[in-house]
């Protein structure tokens, strides 16, 4: 759906794309800010609504997993949330 044809930069919506880009600019600061935290965990729900389309069900088992295991880290370790990935 990115080709040419279909003149589109991305697959997904442009409002995913607008949180991934700030997402990426406040992870590249040196030192967090509680706005910037929050802003971060608010980004991280936004981007957990975006569906992952993959070819195989294989793929989506194991993207589960990945972000139940994630889910976990963060609810024991309150700092790991900015360093597991946001989904």
């Amino acid at each position: 759906m990115t080709s040419d044809l279909f003149e589109l930069p991305s697959a997904r919506p442009p409002e995913y794309d607008n949180c991934i880009k700030r997402q990426q600019e406040i992870l590249a600061k040196l030192q967090l800010t509680p706005a910037d935290e929050q802003e971060l965990e608010d980004i991280g729900k936004k981007l957990d609504e975006l569906p992952i389309v993959t070819q195989h069900p294989e793929d989506n088992e194991a993207m589960k997993l990945i972000r139940e295991t994630a889910a976990l880290l963060k609810q024991s370790n309150p700092m790991i949330k900015f360093l597991v990935f946001q989904s």
